[in-house]
């Protein structure tokens, strides 16, 4: 994995990116956000601060996604690369459901209002209550 070092301090809001889309990708919800688009990292990678590190199977790899971050695709014929992505919140996020945001969880799914802490334990479940 790779990521810009100090990107989520710019103030920026990006929209998500899928690299290498293809015709009927998951990921297409993508297309309809609002931000800024990421810029061409890879068109000129000596104007970012990029920091990475190689991962292992088992490795757990844990920072903000407001961190512009990615990985190169896997190349391997044989071999198959997996990921589980999990988000946590803390206690100043906000419900934001809009355009581009990832339709994992939308208004349907949820008894909190737009703005209010996501306190709907059912889909925001608390895993490690505050004074803990």
């Amino acid at each position: 994995m790779e990521f810009v070092r100090g990107s989520h301090l710019d103030g920026k809001h990006y929209r998500a990116e899928v690299f290498n889309a293809r015709e009927g990708h998951p990921n297409t919800w993508t297309d309809e956000g609002g931000g800024e688009a990421v810029p061409d990292i890879e068109a000129d990678r000596a104007k970012f601060d990029i920091i990475g590190f190689d991962v292992e199977p088992g490795d757990a790899v844990i920072f903000s996604s407001w961190v512009l971050h990615g990985a190169r695709g896997n190349a391997s014929p044989n071999k198959r690369r997996a990921a589980l992505s999990t988000r946590w919140l803390g206690d100043d996020a906000r419900w934001w459901p809009h355009d581009g945001s990832d339709p994992t969880v939308s208004q349907e799914d949820v008894t909190v209002r737009p703005g209010e802490y996501p306190a709907d334990d059912r889909v925001f479940p608390v895993v490690w209550p505050r004074g803990s």
